[in-house]
């Protein structure tokens, strides 16, 4: 049985041909099952993680879409749609199926902000107007290009279960060695960086002297 299907005859040389479009709805009262991974796949995938727990390395991966805070605290990973839920599921099988328990990553879903400073160099005869990043330090502004601050907002465990957990990161004394350097970014499809940062973007402006406009 279906409805509202679209059709087209074309006469060929020899017959006819028919093509017909559907979309699959999967019932609202049956659980969506997760693509499987081949056993070559699953295996190249266990041995990766394997290999990277043994050097002591750890990893995050960016969510495509943007959950509530209430969304995670109540369903954890349980409330990921679309690729986040296959691939963050594909990854808990295969750790789960790693043969040394001790090898095996703990899991965790954190909420992060990543805050960048800009000045306004306005134009004169020897450039052109310009936005640049800058290092704040406390009252001084150093001028030259600074790098990105990164902050973990909220920390939750793959049940929904809210953490004690908002340490700067690259903090030596806070910070655990949780990091967002590129290296240990999980991204399958080479998405750029600056892409992988969505969400709602907060502007604020200030005036400094010198007709300098940061931009955060």
């Amino acid at each position: 049985m279906y409805s509202g299907a679209e059709r087209e005859l074309a006469e060929l040389t020899n017959g006819y041909r028919l093509a017909i479009l559907y979309n699959i709805v999967w019932p609202s009262s049956h659980p969506v099952p997760i693509p499987s991974l081949s056993d070559e796949m699953k295996t190249q995938l266990v041995r990766a993680l394997t290999e990277a727990s043994r050097s002591r390395r750890k990893f995050h991966m960016f969510l495509n879409k943007v959950y509530s805070d209430d969304a995670i605290a109540r369903q954890g990973t349980d409330a990921l749609k679309n690729i986040d839920r296959d691939l963050v599921s594909q990854l808990q099988a295969a750790n789960n199926s790693m043969p040394n328990q001790e090898f095996r990553y703990i899991f965790y879903l954190a909420k992060a902000t990543r805050h960048v400073m800009y000045w306004y160099d306005k134009a004169n005869k020897h450039r052109t107007p310009r936005w640049s990043t800058y290092a704040d330090k406390g009252d001084n502004v150093d001028l030259e290009p600074g790098v990105p601050d990164y902050h973990i907002d909220d920390f939750y465990t793959v049940r929904g279960q809210k953490l004690p957990y908002s340490a700067d990161v690259g903090n030596i004394e806070e910070d655990p060695g949780f990091s967002f350097d590129e290296d240990d970014i999980l991204n399958p499809h080479c998405i750029p960086r600056i892409q992988l940062w969505h969400g709602h973007r907060k502007l604020r402006t200030r005036s400094l002297p010198r007709c300098l406009s940061p931009l955060s």
